[in-house]
């Protein structure tokens, strides 16, 4: 199999690299009122995100889980809304949940029947939660 590495260099030069600022828990002032409120930029290591407890209300049946937040923040760095997300390993499904969640779309792949069971559940659970706040609108 030939890979055509212009095509793939390509994508990598027009990709989307959004800086997203996070809070900091702190009471100096600098963070409260100065130019530092909006939060800060991002670093090369994020410590704000802890792994998914085992006891976490998130947490579901599948060995390699990430968390919400951390996906959340993945999909909003290199995505802008309206743009199409697709996840070849779909497993717990939390891609295609941030996804929908962020005004993104989402394709998912899982040859798992356990897993692409509990994925088509968050998901679903999400659209559904999504639709009953649009109707509550009007």
């Amino acid at each position: 199999m030939q890979v055509d590495i212009n095509h793939f260099l390509i994508i990598v030069r027009g990709g989307i690299f959004n800086n997203i600022k996070i809070q900091v828990e702190s009471k100096r002032k600098e963070y409260t009122e100065g130019f530092l409120k909006d939060g800060i930029s991002l670093s090369d290591v994020w410590t704000d995100i802890p792994a998914l407890p085992h006891n976490s209300k998130e947490k579901v049946n599948h060995p390699t889980q990430k968390p919400l937040k951390l996906i959340d923040r993945i999909v909003k760095i290199g995505t802008n809304e309206g743009d199409l997300i697709l996840d070849n390993v779909c497993g717990s499904g939390t891609t295609g949940l941030a996804s929908i969640t962020l005004g993104r779309k989402f394709i998912g792949i899982e040859k798992e029947k356990e897993y692409y069971d509990i994925s088509i559940k968050r998901i679903g659970d999400a659209l559904t939660q999504i639709n009953s706040k649009a109707t509550q609108l009007f």
